[in-house]
């Protein structure tokens, strides 16, 4: 009686068993992101989602260089310094294949961001350059405002905060 018995509860226990697998295959294998997907829908070609990256850095890069940093005002000044100067050259020799407005990064005077500004705008207008009022803005820059030493910083952090991740840099740079 106590052989049937275990008998019993084994054959209980692996119904139970075979119950809890078949449930676990087909419930928990479902995929339901690929209900959305349509038949015959094609992934983007390889390389795609880092191009787009490349082109939005690129356009960034392109928009950067039509800020005029603090650094390139002579002090507390309206006139550009040397390097300033340099600067407006090559921004008016790119201002009619490029759109990008002119930013101005703002010194704590207003009336000195005005002063700067309306300098900008004139060196515009000398050029023909259509509506230059509207090309002309006082704000803050969209890069990060960094020196040599904490772009090191960054870039070691970014070194160690990806090279366990997968990411598969880091290798050898050490």
């Amino acid at each position: 009686m106590n052989t049937t018995n275990n008998a019993r509860r084994l054959c209980r226990l692996a119904a139970v068993g075979g119950l809890a697998a078949f449930l676990a295959i087909s419930v928990g294998c479902h995929d339901s992101k690929r209900e959305d997907i349509p038949a015959g829908a094609q992934p983007l070609p390889l390389g795609s989602s880092v191009r787009e990256f490349n082109h939005r850095q690129a356009q960034k890069a392109r928009a950067d260089a039509f800020v005029f940093y603090r650094y390139e005002w002579d002090r507390e000044t309206a006139e550009l310094t040397e390097w300033g100067a340099r600067h407006l050259n090559r921004v008016l020799s790119a201002m009619h294949r490029e759109h990008h407005p002119i930013v101005i990064e703002p010194a704590p005077d207003a009336s000195l961001n005005e002063a700067r500004r309306r300098t900008i705008i004139a060196a515009l207008a000398r050029h023909d350059v259509d509506y230059p009022e509207r090309r002309v803005v006082i704000a803050y820059p969209g890069a990060l405002d960094m020196t040599g030493d904490d772009a090191i910083l960054q870039f070691d952090k970014y070194i160690q905060d990806s090279a366990g991740r997968g990411a598969g840099t880091g290798g050898g740079i050490r």
